[in-house]
């Protein structure tokens, strides 16, 4: 995907990469593209939702815009030469989260769990049409926790500890304003759930 990005993008400031690094994430407005997009986007992924046919693995080529709207976007593209080089690559791993009303459990999804690497190596990008609130069931990150590790055996009190932490930590939700598509880039280590969705209303990005 890399060769496809613009060649000249916004690198990360400064303030920004350090936010990253010290945090595990980073919030990104995706506004150069305009509205428009993100609502092609929105709408296919509804099409697709209703014909049974969002299949997180097939996603990109079934919603075209997604990748223009995502991953070559500059300020994404930007972000991610700034954290990982200019020779990165997108792994196969997808995944669509549908809201529900119960919720997820406070979980990470990375495999390389007791590696903690000075330098990241992988990270994911949450990507938030223009209208995600808090009531829709927004995704929950415990900043920081990409900082703690594990013995294999012993798994579950990591997931305790991550749990305990969120009131001390303060869980940060992620949304989008209804004018305004978001990204998030996370450190692939990161603890974070889906909260509970108490409302499916769709924010209008034209109102």
């Amino acid at each position: 995907i890399n060769d496809s990005a613009p060649k000249q993008v916004p690198r990360l400031s400064d303030e920004a990469m350090a936010q990253f690094l010290s945090t595990g994430f980073l919030s990104l407005t995706l506004d150069a593209l305009g509205d428009s997009l993100h609502r092609r986007v929105y709408q296919r992924a509804e099409e697709l939702e209703t014909l049974g046919q969002m299949d997180a693995f097939n996603i990109y080529p079934r919603i075209a815009e997604l990748e223009q709207a995502v991953l070559r976007h500059p300020t994404v593209c930007g972000a991610l030469r700034s954290v990982l080089g200019d020779s990165y690559v997108m792994s196969a791993h997808r995944s669509l989260r549908f809201a529900t009303e119960k919720g997820q459990t406070m979980h990470k999804d990375t495999q390389r769990w007791p590696v903690l690497a000075h330098r990241p190596r992988t990270v994911y990008i949450f990507y938030l049409p223009a209208g995600c609130t808090l009531q829709m069931g927004a995704t929950a990150i415990i900043p920081q926790s990409h900082w703690l590790s594990r013995d294999r055996a012993d798994w579950s009190s990591v997931v305790a500890t991550a749990a305990n932490l969120a009131p001390s930590l303060s869980e940060h939700l992620c949304t989008a304003p209804a004018h305004q598509a978001t990204a998030v880039m996370l450190h692939s280590s990161i603890f974070h759930r889906g909260t509970a969705a108490t409302s499916f209303r769709v924010v209008d990005s034209k109102a």
